[in-house]
């Protein structure tokens, strides 16, 4: 008699190459939801925000004679900030032109802030004595503006910010913060904030430090004009500037 075929076998055999694409559809689904998950947690969270000003160059730049040259950032609406980072600031109150800002902050409550001009080189000196220590700081910053005829100059423009800073005229923060020798300390909620375009910024030399409450996010990514994602969200989602 005719042995039959193992048909089992054959389901086997049949069978393992369907349970290798189940689990790769399984694995597939789960990333799917994961992805879609974190995009709409970006989105939530995020906005993208078109900056009109030069205060920020080189760091963020705009052309302000070509409409379609500028630079787009994602703002972090509930991330914490530091010293350093980028921030929108409201600043309704001291300007209805400009009724957000973006800056960068340069210290917290409890740091020690001290602004002055050095003739001889043309520079502008930022010192920091952070909270808890007791000796100034020349704070790095190489990303302010340069003099454009002369890189190893601050852009000539930048003897404003210390001499905003030396007056404080019309500060609002009690007296009680500011030194003999000049400097200033941040209260507790406050922070202390100057853009990186020194001779072309509104900013902390000019009104003092603001109350945290005014930071209404945080710049975790800037999209620089001339690539992909920046010609995405201007063509695609339509950030454009107005005419």
């Amino acid at each position: 008699m005719q042995k039959k075929p193992d048909k089992l076998v054959g389901t086997i055999m049949v069978d393992k190459p369907l349970e290798r694409i189940s689990i790769f559809r399984g694995i597939l689904s789960i990333f799917l939801v994961v992805l879609l998950f974190f995009i709409f947690s970006y989105c939530v969270h995020h906005d993208a925000v078109i900056v009109t000003g030069s205060s920020m160059q080189p760091t963020i730049n705009i052309d302000s004679d070509n409409k379609t040259t500028y630079d787009i950032v994602f703002v972090n609406k509930v991330a914490d900030f530091k010293r350093g980072d980028i921030v929108i600031v409201d600043f309704e109150d001291y300007s209805s032109i400009h009724p957000t800002i973006i800056k960068r902050v340069i210290a917290t409550e409890g740091d020690t802030v001290n602004i002055k001009w050095d003739e001889e080189n043309q520079k502008l000196l930022v010192y920091l004595k952070k909270a808890g220590e007791n000796e100034f700081s020349l704070l790095e910053e190489s990303y302010i503006k340069k003099d454009p005829n002369d890189p190893s100059k601050d852009d000539p423009g930048a003897i404003a910010c210390a001499t905003s800073f030396a007056s404080k005229s019309g500060w609002e923060i009690d007296p009680q913060y500011i030194n003999a020798d000049g400097s200033v300390t941040i209260p507790k909620g406050y922070f202390f904030f100057l853009g990186d375009n020194r001779g072309e910024s509104w900013d902390g030399s000019e009104v003092g430090p603001l109350s945290t409450n005014r930071i209404l996010g945080v710049v975790d990514t800037i999209v620089p004009n001339g690539t992909l994602l920046n010609t995405i969200l201007k063509e695609v989602f339509g950030l454009k500037l107005n005419d």
